[in-house]
């Protein structure tokens, strides 16, 4: 990953708040542009998908209409740059939580984890980075809706989420069943209920 390739986006709505982070991939030229480019869809799109918090939105129609709406971007890009997409591949991860409705879902594509903390103070996985391929998924390839991870949530059920950054071997060390080591671990944020 290229240094300063990482972007964090957070965004508050009128009746939610968006927390995402998204890093260019290795050997891409302009994946932190692909990585910005991700996150403002993801937020469009949860922002405006009325229901997908609810129940009767099926998640695999919700990850077909993300990842159309991210490649679409991408594609324009490349297109207005000149430039291949491949060149804006991304990982990416993050959550949306709907406080008055007591939902969230999280999100992840590639390498990272989305970790939640209960009231009791156990640490558990919501979404982990994909296990079954060893070669990162690409974006831009056919494929790519199966590695797309989302998750409903209960808000209320945790007391705090994680976003964690990279290979599950790279932190897995870092965290035991109530608490994340201080030290070189790749938590990016952390995010409280209040």
């Amino acid at each position: 990953m290229r240094k300063g390739s990482k972007v964090i986006k957070i965004k508050y709505e009128e009746d939610s708040i968006f927390v995402g982070a998204a890093w260019g991939r290795k050997r891409t030229r302009w994946g932190r542009k692909g990585a910005r480019l991700t996150l403002e869809a993801i937020s469009d799109y949860l922002k405006k998908g009325a229901g997908v918090h609810s129940e009767e939105a099926y998640l695999d129609e919700v990850k077909c209409d993300l990842l159309r709406l991210i490649r679409k971007r991408l594609y324009q890009q490349a297109l207005n740059d000149g430039k291949e997409i491949k060149e804006y591949e991304c990982s990416f991860e993050g959550v949306v939580i709907w406080p008055e409705k007591n939902k969230f879902i999280c999100f992840n594509f590639g390498d990272g984890a989305v970790l939640g903390k209960t009231d009791q103070g156990h640490i558990g996985s919501l979404l982990l980075s994909e296990k079954r391929i060893r070669k990162l998924p690409q974006l831009t390839m056919d494929g790519a809706v199966s590695a797309v991870g989302l998750k409903r949530g209960v808000w209320s059920a945790y007391h705090e989420l994680y976003i964690l950054e990279g290979r599950q071997e790279r932190w897995a060390m870092s965290v035991s069943e109530d608490k994340i080591e201080e030290g070189e671990n790749p938590l990016l944020l952390s995010i409280k209920a209040c």
